[in-house]
């Protein structure tokens, strides 16, 4: 009996330890696929707009993003609220056929601090 409980004790230990890394991969996974999401609308945006609207679309402010989570918990309901900063940025070739655009997000993960994915092509000239 008294080994019964030991064991039934290390287990339950052992799950709530499982259950909180799980949920915090999860919320990390979460916001990485968000940034993620974001960073590629970015670029189709900037590919959509063509060669010669890409000093136009690299000028704009940085865009803020703000996504807000509800979810439950056995201790009640969390919120949690996660800010996407996009930016757009571009230099040309030197001959001005080719640009070289890429596409930052840089957001807050609550174990690495301050994290940025950043996507990256090469736009030519249509003529």
């Amino acid at each position: 009996m008294i080994l019964g409980g030991l064991i039934m004790g290390a287990a339950l230990t052992g799950m709530a330890t499982l259950w909180m890394t799980h949920q915090r991969v999860l919320r990390e996974s979460r916001d990485r696929l968000m940034a993620t999401f974001i960073l590629q609308s970015e670029m189709e945006r900037c590919l959509a707009q063509g060669f010669h609207s890409i000093p136009a679309v690299a000028a704009e402010d940085p865009q803020e993003v703000v996504t807000e989570r509800t979810f439950g918990t056995t201790r009640g309901t969390n919120t949690t609220t996660t800010s996407f900063l996009t930016d757009v940025f571009f230099e040309n070739n030197g001959d001005e056929t080719m640009r070289r655009v890429w596409v930052t997000v840089t957001y807050e993960d609550s174990r690495h601090g301050l994290r940025t994915l950043e996507l990256e092509t090469f736009v030519f000239k249509n003529e």
